[in-house]
C-alpha cells in the first residue's frame, strides 16, 4: 500500500515538473517574440532570419556593404554571419516599396531593431499611423533635443515592445525595437519558435 502511494506522489510530482517546465519555455519565448514584421520575429538569431530569408528567396544584403539591392537570396552571407551586424532588404508596406533594416545584438547576434524607411507623403504617413492606432491604441506625440529637429509619434506597447514613427529633419522611418532582447544574459538558452514568410504586418 505504501508502495502504491509512494508511486502515486511521485506521478503526480513529474506531472506538476512538466507543467511548469512548460509555463517557463512559453513565457521565456514569449518573452523574446516582443514584435513581428513580415515574418522576422524579435529575439529569431541571425541564422534562423537567413534560414528564412533563404527560404522565401529574399534578397537581404550586409547592411555594411554598399552596393545595388539583391532580387535574390545569396548563400554567400552564411559565410559572413560573424561579421553582419544588420541586414537591409526591400519590401512593400501598405502598397508602397520601402527599405527594411534588422539590426542584431553584436554578442548573441539575435534580432532587437527594425526600421523601415518610409514615404514621406503625408497621406501614406496618415494612412499608416491609423493602422498602427487599430492595432496598439492612440499613440502619442514626443520631441528630441531641440537642435535635433527630431520628433516622434510614439506606441509603447509594452516593456517589450516599442513602436515610433521618428522624423529627423525631412526623413521619416518606421522603427520597432524590443528592449528586453538587449538585457538577457550572453549564455542564456532561448527557446525560439521560428516565424514562416509573411506579408509584412505593421
Amino acid at each position: 500500500m505504501q508502495i502504491f502511494k509512494n508511486r502515486n506522489t511521485w506521478a503526480f510530482n513529474k506531472i506538476v515538473f512538466c507543467l511548469l517546465l512548460f509555463v517557463a519555455i512559453f513565457l521565456s519565448t514569449e518573452k523574446v517574440m516582443a514584435f513581428e514584421f513580415d515574418g522576422f520575429q524579435s529575439g529569431l538569431t541571425l541564422k534562423q532570419v537567413l534560414d528564412l530569408a533563404h527560404q522565401r528567396d529574399l534578397g537581404v544584403n550586409d547592411g555594411q556593404k554598399a552596393g545595388i539591392p539583391s532580387a535574390h537570396f545569396n548563400e554567400k552571407l552564411f559565410k559572413e554571419t560573424s561579421k553582419i551586424i544588420f541586414l537591409t532588404y526591400h519590401t512593400d508596406l501598405l502598397g508602397e516599396r520601402v527599405s527594411v533594416d534588422l539590426q542584431f545584438t553584436p554578442q548573441t547576434k539575435r534580432l532587437f531593431f527594425v526600421k523601415i524607411n518610409l514615404k514621406t507623403a503625408p497621406k501614406y504617413l496618415a494612412g499608416l499611423t491609423s493602422v498602427l492606432d487599430k492595432k496598439y491604441g492612440a499613440h502619442k506625440k514626443s520631441f528630441g533635443l531641440l537642435f535635433t529637429m527630431q520628433k516622434s509619434t510614439d506606441w509603447n506597447v509594452d516593456e517589450r515592445t516599442e513602436i515610433k514613427i521618428v522624423k529627423n529633419m525631412t526623413l521619416y522611418n518606421l522603427q520597432y525595437t524590443d528592449p528586453s532582447i538587449l538585457k538577457l544574459p550572453l549564455q542564456t538558452n532561448l527557446w525560439v519558435i521560428s516565424g514562416t514568410g509573411k506579408l509584412p504586418s505593421v
